[in-house]
């Protein structure tokens, strides 16, 4: 039994993963560390997803990704909407990004950050989990997600601030962010695998991780897409 047991297919790991995404979320967010929030949730994060990876469980890669994502945006969410000012100080740059929400949502301005506003944001995004994550095993890629994460949830928690809670039903906001998060999560993790594995072959990768390929480049172009399209 202990031969075949794999930490990864405990229902405890997923506590684990939820406990550790709170503790490195709240902690530095309510402190306003914004340089230690991010680092703290993308090692932490990365150490869950590289235990997953390294066995081949790419899908049990994605369980850990989607727990942690969505403990950690809920969280920055509702600390962002009883605590904002003290989460625009925990995040880089976040008194802008309020501001700039709250012109999207009262002045039909451009969805900030989207490739229309600011094309070099979302191609950093791109490079930094694809590029950035196959060059540390995915510690960057990582990185990126979660930032871009602590960001979404700050936006969703000052509009929830400002325009109440109804907000979440009349705004397509988290139609917009959803895609383009779990696409960039998915990529990141697609491209955790080959400097741990070893493996770089891109036939082998098309033939055994090629849902996860094309469900999560189809979700980032949707993301992107709709950013671009709607006000």
């Amino acid at each position: 039994m202990n031969a075949s047991y794999s930490p990864t297919r405990d229902p405890l790991f997923y506590v684990a993963v939820g406990f550790f995404a709170l503790i490195t979320t709240g902690l530095p967010a309510m402190i306003g560390l914004s340089r230690l929030l991010p680092l703290m949730q993308g090692l932490a994060l990365a150490v869950f997803v590289i235990l997953a990876v390294r066995r081949g469980e790419t899908r049990h890669a994605v369980w850990v990704m989607a727990v942690w994502l969505v403990v950690q945006f809920l969280l920055v969410t509702l600390l962002a909407w009883v605590f904002t000012a003290r989460l625009e100080n925990a995040v880089a740059g976040g008194f802008e990004a309020r501001g700039a929400i709250l012109e999207w949502h009262f002045a039909d301005r451009l969805f900030p950050g989207s490739l229309p506003d600011d094309p070099w944001r979302r191609l950093g995004e791109i490079a930094g989990v694809t590029l950035g994550a196959l060059a540390t095993a995915g510690v960057v890629g990582d990185w990126v997600v979660v930032r871009a994460v602590n960001v979404a949830g700050l936006q969703l928690g000052a509009m929830l601030a400002n325009a109440g809670g109804s907000v979440i039903l009349t705004s397509p906001f988290l139609w917009l962010v959803i895609p383009r998060l779990a696409g960039l999560a998915g990529l990141a993790i697609l491209f955790t695998e080959p400097l741990l594995t070893r493996t770089w072959s891109p036939g082998f990768y098309w033939r055994n991780r090629r849902r996860l390929i094309v469900v999560s480049v189809a979700l980032l172009a949707l993301g992107l897409i709709l950013e671009s399209l709607v006000r």
